[in-house]
């Protein structure tokens, strides 16, 4: 556009016209630039944009009448689509996003919504761009104007409402909004939760007495399992539950809690950790599926580091393999949005694709050693073929990390139960 402007006012300063020595070939190789840099991909944006600015200069200058390129741009439909591109322009995006978080885009809803995208921008163009690019001054415009900026200002507040809360109140779907809520959200000893006083994480393995404990140790994963390990440590008769989850170097530690990154580089909170373990304690380990080949070595040197430091000390080690992952986020929303019942289904051969490589370091550390148990939640939390959000018509997952709903905190408390019974982690009575 600044481009344009500038062309135009060099015509009117200088008295030039179009320049017919530019050759007419010109205008075609402006056409077919203009048509391929709407197709080249996001990489190519900087180069993309600098060749239409340039092929339509060109174009301006070289275009004459009765050629069949002026023909084609003086179209009256082309000229209409002109006229009402801003429109056109402001309104796509709008419809497009609500349209992917609601009823999604496919083929058959295609002309729908590009239906949708014309009626709104004609009528925008036609009653609020024409009026106010043509103004008429009158008593009439003045009220024109005093109401749009009071729904200049009404939008504001709306919108303000909505990212402090309102938003939550205005969904419709079968949950809660609450039931969205992260299950560590409200956990001291997980390093990322939204608890603010977190100044105290390096107590968070500390017992209070030499009774059989049960350690989670990990990601936020493990934090998922946290309520659910707390449940069957009662059931079999363990004294309690300490865990310390995300200490390792993550972007979101606070300044009270960076250290946490180091607890696995021998820390003192490490060291005091291992030295206080007791015969009849167990560890819980837990994480994501890694993205990189760093991340997978860092499992296998975490389990490695336990096995070497705190199993000699400890009854056994409790691998858990990750929770399944359950579609796109975008998905995901839209899955609830509206409806909201099961959620978007992913299919549970990819889950076991994707983790593969982790539950393959997992099940070698439980083959050698007959005391590192390996489990494997997917079958609890998955229907035969096919995984969801949900589960027997309760939440599970309140995002696509995944993370446990708030409203649904131990959904594997029994399944865990009777892991721990049938690798012997009971606590006899006489010890409870």
């Amino acid at each position: 556009m600044g481009a344009g402007c500038l062309l135009f006012l060099v015509w009117a300063r200088l008295g030039w016209g179009r320049d017919k020595s530019i050759p007419a070939i010109a205008v075609t190789i402006s056409m077919v630039v203009l048509g391929l840099a709407f197709f080249l991909p996001v990489a190519f944006a900087v180069p993309a944009t600098i060749a239409a600015v340039l092929a339509t200069l060109i174009l301006l200058l070289a275009l004459r009448e009765r050629t069949w390129a002026y023909g084609l741009l003086t179209n009256q439909r082309l000229v209409w689509i002109g006229l009402i591109s801003y429109s056109l322009y402001l309104w796509h995006w709008g419809v497009i996003a609500l349209s992917r978080l609601s009823i999604g885009i496919h083929w058959w809803t295609i002309p729908f919504q590009c239906l949708l995208i014309v009626v709104l921008s004609v009528f925008s163009y036609r009653f609020i761009e024409v009026p106010f690019r043509k103004p008429r001054p009158s008593l009439r415009d003045v009220h024109c104007i005093a109401i749009g900026i009071m729904a200049l200002i009404l939008a504001a507040v709306l919108l303000v409402g909505i990212g402090k809360g309102l938003g939550s109140k205005m969904y419709l779907g079968k949950f809660k909004a609450e039931d969205f809520v992260y299950v560590q959200s409200k956990m001291p000893c997980e390093l990322m939760s939204i608890k603010l006083d977190r100044s105290q994480w390096s107590t968070c393995l500390d017992r209070s007495n030499k009774e059989p404990y049960v350690f989670v140790l990990g990601d936020s994963h493990a934090s998922n399992l946290v309520p659910s390990v707390q449940s069957a440590a009662v059931q079999t008769s363990f004294a309690g539950v300490r865990y310390l989850t995300n200490a390792m170097a993550h972007p979101f530690h606070t300044k009270d809690t960076i250290a946490a990154a180091n607890f696995w580089n021998n820390s003192q909170v490490y060291q005091r950790f291992i030295q206080n373990l007791q015969p009849k304690d167990v560890i819980v380990y837990s994480r994501r599926v890694p993205e990189t080949k760093e991340g997978f070595l860092g499992v296998q040197n975490q389990i490695q580091q336990l096995s070497n430091d705190a199993l000699p000390r400890i009854a056994a080690i409790v691998l858990m393999d990750d929770i399944p992952h359950t579609c796109s986020e975008e998905d995901f929303k839209r899955s609830f949005l509206l409806t909201g019942g099961r959620g978007c289904r992913v299919s549970k051969s990819l889950i076991l694709a994707n983790r593969a490589p982790l539950s393959k370091i997992l099940q070698n550390f439980a083959r050698d050693n007959s005391r590192i148990a390996y489990l494997d939640p997917l079958p609890l939390l998955c229907e035969k073929d096919s995984c969801f959000p949900t589960l027997d018509g309760n939440l599970l997952f309140v995002d696509t990390s995944p993370h446990f709903s708030l409203s649904n905190p131990a959904p594997l408390a029994t399944f865990l139960r009777d892991g721990f019974r049938s690798h012997g982690l009971v606590v006899p009575s006489s010890s409870g």
